[in-house]
């Protein structure tokens, strides 16, 4: 298990050297192995700083039910149980016993952990939203989608982009096919303005 600063990695970030930037440097842990709340603590830690903490934990589907496991020696399991004799008589029919295991949703330090399929495989990664941000690029030929909203000061009526970098092809007729289809285009870059509040475990094997 390695745990160094992306900056090892990737030299410069936005034309700036980023062994001489501290806030252009994430925690990256490679080769984690086996997933520890002791591992995550500590990737939690680097990438906080105060009261500025992750917000978002997103890890890959094998790797959320690894995070998943370390929960269950505490599960505690609340069960119906069936109909009882008291001294008043029979106790109102309940269902049959039955229990329940598992999790859909889960947290840490207060700090929602999700799966996703599209995250790299046996990864893990702490992310505060905070400080990322999405840029849209207008599409060359068809724009971008845009809404009326009133301004509440002039009353009058504005054209704002409905998602920065939205746009929308229009229907079309494809040859030899009696359809139509269009096609919705997102261009744009999800810009992280501080890569010091984010931290990754990379890795996770159990």
């Amino acid at each position: 298990m390695i745990t160094k600063l992306d900056g090892d990695v990737v030299a410069t970030y936005g034309g700036l050297t980023r062994s001489s930037y501290g806030a252009l440097q994430s925690s990256v842990t490679d080769s984690v192995g086996a997933l520890t709340l002791a591992r995550m603590s500590t990737a939690f830690n680097a990438a906080q700083i105060g009261s500025e903490k992750p917000t978002l934990i997103v890890a890959d589907p094998a790797s959320w039910t690894y995070f998943e496991a370390l929960h269950q020696p505490n599960v505690r399991i609340t069960s119906d149980g069936y109909a009882q004799v008291t001294k008043g008589g029979m106790a109102q029919s309940r269902a049959a016993l039955k229990g329940e295991l598992g999790f859909d949703a889960l947290m840490y330090r207060g700090c929602p952990v999700v799966a996703d399929d599209k995250c790299t495989s046996g990864s893990m990664f702490f992310l505060n939203e905070k400080h990322l941000t999405w840029y849209g690029l207008k599409h060359p030929q068809h724009g971008e989608v845009t809404v009326n909203v009133k301004n509440i000061v002039t009353d009058a009526l504005e054209q704002k982009a409905l998602i920065p970098g939205l746009s929308w092809s229009g229907l079309k007729e494809p040859v030899n096919q009696d359809a139509e289809i269009g096609q919705f285009f997102l261009y744009g870059n999800l810009v992280c303005w501080s890569p010091r509040h984010q931290a990754a475990l990379k890795g996770i094997s159990s």
